[in-house]
């Protein structure tokens, strides 16, 4: 059992861990993709930070290069003295007569190590600006005019073709840990969101697969808590499962713990059947001291009277003689007494004799004690029956127990019994979940060589069936639209 324990809650593990890793790999994938494809929609929506995340220092990764095709644009990296790095065909090549042959359109963005620039220029616009001063021109100053965010020291101004430089008196150093309203530092903000989302759906995932694990692996033991308690409690029956176990009896294996239900389905029919045969020993042991005590009032009057007549003389002899022949009857009385008792123990299930129906029935519904059972008597209080007292009670025992054991919940129950003559008529009903055949003896075979859950029910109608024709009676299974009416009839032949 505990092989086959730490194997299903491995299973439990395994699928869990399974789940886990693909929601992870959905997840960081999905990350990922968001990042590289859908980070910007723009040229105009790269900066700084972005160019940091990626490494981004002397050429444009895809995604740049898709931005500047869509936007229809032309792509540079350059040092900070200008001077081309990307497009390597350009290597070494400056940047300003690029930047200058249209400069209302060109852009540039630093790298945080302020090492390089990524200079991209719009094409196909109208330039009517021709600068003349283009050799009194820095170049590390055009690139830091055409700085986009704000990030520019200087702002350029064109003049009669001429291009001055002013200080721009909204410049702001680019500081990765202060920057709070770029684009960049937004996705990093949506990062960390979705990072932190990820971890809470996770443990939330964690948290509800631990529970239905635990549920799964605990909730059969509450139901066999609660039996080892009714068992406890005098209740020899199954309780009431808040489970359906339809499935369960359908396929063994499925069952979490069937080796404990097993065993105590076995310990629950062995205490049941030990109740009865105590109540019968205790039956047939009044019964015993009953007969003691009636045969041995006589003999002990004898000897009590004739004891006061005993005299010393040989006339008290006689006397004498029939206390003494007294004393051995009544010991081979009290031998013959204890053989009678036993040989009537062995043979309890072939005696007959009058019995109470009513105070029987009531009794065995008491040691039970199953509290949806109801009795009906349609016969006088007094009323007895002539027959097998065991075998009467182990026929409403097995019925009662098939009801319980063999429904998805307990069904209610109503025992009505009837006298005709010389015939009890007892009429069983439930409304469980009824029975697949109306004829007992093709229930009986079919339960014997069905699967080993319906073993028990196979058993307990066989004897109920021999209870029966020991009676010489007849049951009969009676049509109905729930549950089931079996309908029994036991001859009295006293």
């Amino acid at each position: 059992m505990n092989k086959r324990f730490t194997l299903k809650f491995l299973k439990y593990i395994s699928i869990f861990l399974i789940i886990n890793f693909i929601f992870s790999m959905v997840f960081v994938t999905s990350l990922f993709l968001n990042i590289v494809f859908n980070f910007s929609g723009s040229m105009n929506e790269l900066d700084t930070d972005y160019l940091d995340m990626f490494d981004i220092t002397n050429q444009p990764n895809e995604k740049i290069k898709n931005l500047a095709k869509q936007d229809h644009a032309d792509l540079y990296f350059t040092n900070k003295q200008g001077e081309i790095t990307y497009p390597k065909s350009l290597k070494g090549h400056s940047i300003k007569p690029y930047i200058l042959s249209d400069i209302r359109t060109a852009n540039s963005i630093r790298t945080s190590n302020g090492q390089n620039y990524l200079v991209y220029i719009y094409k196909h616009h109208d330039n009517n600006d021709k600068i003349k001063n283009s050799n009194h021109i820095s170049t590390p100053q055009l690139l830091e005019s055409i700085a986009t965010q704000d990030y520019n020291k200087y702002d350029y101004n064109i003049s009669n073709h001429t291009l001055t430089f002013s200080k721009n008196l909204n410049y702001r150093e680019y500081d990765a840990s202060k920057d709070l309203g770029t684009p960049g530092h937004d996705m990093n903000k949506a990062f960390f969101k979705i990072l932190i989302t990820f971890f809470v759906i996770n443990i939330f995932f964690v948290s509800i697969t631990a529970f239905l694990i635990s549920k799964r692996l605990t909730k059969p033991l509450a139901y066999y808590i609660d039996w080892i308690g009714n068992l406890s409690e005098g209740k020899l029956y199954q309780p009431t499962s808040k489970r359906k176990r339809k499935r369960m009896r359908k396929k063994s294996k499925r069952k979490t713990y069937p080796e404990l239900e097993h065993s105590l389905s076995l310990l629950t029919q062995q205490m049941l059947s030990d109740k009865f045969y105590h109540n019968q020993i205790n039956y047939y042991k009044t019964k015993w001291i009953s007969q003691i005590s009636h045969d041995l009032k006589s003999p002990l009057t004898t000897i009590y009277g004739y004891s006061k007549l005993i005299q010393t003389d040989e006339a008290s002899q006689p006397y004498v003689q029939l206390i003494s022949e007294k004393a051995n009857f009544m010991s081979d009385l009290i031998d013959s007494l204890n053989q009678t008792f036993d040989l009537e123990t062995q043979q309890m299930k072939q005696d007959k004799e009058n019995f109470p129906i009513k105070s029987t029935v009531e009794r065995i519904a008491s040691i039970i004690g199953y509290q949806q059972l109801a009795l009906s008597f349609n016969l006088d209080n007094e009323s007895q029956f002539y027959g097998n007292k065991l075998y009467f009670e182990r026929l409403l025992i097995n019925l009662i127990n098939n009801s319980i054991e063999h429904n998805d919940k307990h069904p209610s129950i109503t025992i009505r019994f009837t006298r005709e003559s010389n015939i009890l008529n007892i009429d069983y009903i439930d409304d469980g979940q009824g029975l697949p055949q109306t004829n007992i003896d093709d229930l009986i075979k079919q339960s014997y060589t069905s699967k080993k859950d319906s073993a028990h029910h196979g058993m307990g109608l066989s004897i109920i069936q021999d209870a029966i024709y020991f009676h010489d009676g007849s049951i009969e299974v009676l049509p109905t639209t729930i549950g089931v009416h079996f309908h029994i009839s036991l001859v009295d032949k006293s």
